[in-house]
């Protein structure tokens, strides 16, 4: 994992694949406890899941719901307006407590606007390409 950015608050950046759902959904609000606890931000791509179900939504806006109360955002990524995943997660995520972008450029590009949203947590090659393209610098992270 590297920290991308200059100085500030910062982003998690996650790509998720696979469906989200009872089995996977506790594991996905783990990892973005141990890999981004002082995230502002928390970006999820959605581009690589293929399916969301009522146990993945309620964890989901739990997730949003902690970061609304610690003054940060959950913004998810690569759903289209019409896609069913999107819906499944509308029904339980209020709009209050998270955004959604059509992909991950855009994501970022949304969080760089936010005041003092300028460190991004990648745990993706793809994702790093994404934000070296939004003009951040790489950072080594030992853990």
């Amino acid at each position: 994992m590297e920290i991308l950015g200059r100085s500030g608050a910062h982003i998690g950046l996650f790509e998720l694949e696979g469906p989200i759902f009872f089995g996977t959904s506790e594991r996905l609000a783990d990892e973005v406890a141990a890999h981004a606890p002082d995230a502002r931000f928390v970006v999820l791509d959605f581009a690589r899941v293929n399916a969301v179900d009522a146990t993945g939504a309620h964890v989901i806006d739990q997730l949003a719901r902690r970061l609304d109360h610690d003054g940060g955002r959950l913004v998810i990524a690569s759903l289209p307006d019409d896609d069913r995943r999107r819906h499944s997660l509308e029904r339980g995520l209020p709009r209050a407590h998270a955004e959604c972008l059509p992909d991950v450029d855009r994501a970022l590009a949304w969080c760089e606007e936010e005041p003092s949203a300028d460190t991004f947590v990648c745990l993706d090659q793809r994702l790093r390409e994404a934000a070296r393209r939004e003009g951040f610098a790489l950072l080594p992270l030992n853990l």
